[in-house]
């Protein structure tokens, strides 16, 4: 049986969503080496640099510990995919939540649940 939820988590969205996640890495990879090369070429204190990455890497990992919860609890009724591409991108958890629940009632569901979406409620209720 073909669910919503086997579609959510088909292995094109993983590619896709994947391939999206890969090129935002890849650009802020880049842009964190050109702004190392730019210190050193400042003058800056290979130390002082090292320090910043280091604080730099604390305050991002943190947050993105709870953006995690978020992607797992959405995932039980978004698929993983889309829920991993939104939290790794935008990174707002209580505002993909809100968003998430608020599209859910609109097409007529009661609660964000797997169990209640069809592939027809999302072409019955696109916009056009």
């Amino acid at each position: 049986m073909n669910t919503i939820l086997t579609q959510l988590n088909s292995p094109f969205l993983y590619l896709i969503c994947g391939l999206i996640i890969a090129y935002v890495a890849f650009v802020s990879l880049v842009f964190m080496v050109r702004a190392y090369r730019a210190g050193k070429k400042a003058g800056i204190e290979e130390a002082k640099m090292k320090r910043v990455i280091t604080f730099s890497a604390t305050f991002t990992i943190l947050p993105s510990l709870g953006i995690l919860l978020g992607v797992i609890a959405l995932s039980g009724s978004l698929g993983v995919p889309w829920p991993w591409l939104r939290l790794s991108v935008i990174g707002a958890l209580h505002y993909e939540t809100q968003v998430a629940q608020a599209a859910a009632e609109q097409i007529g569901m009661t609660s964000l649940s797997a169990s209640e979406m069809t592939v027809r409620q999302f072409h019955h209720h696109r916009l056009d």
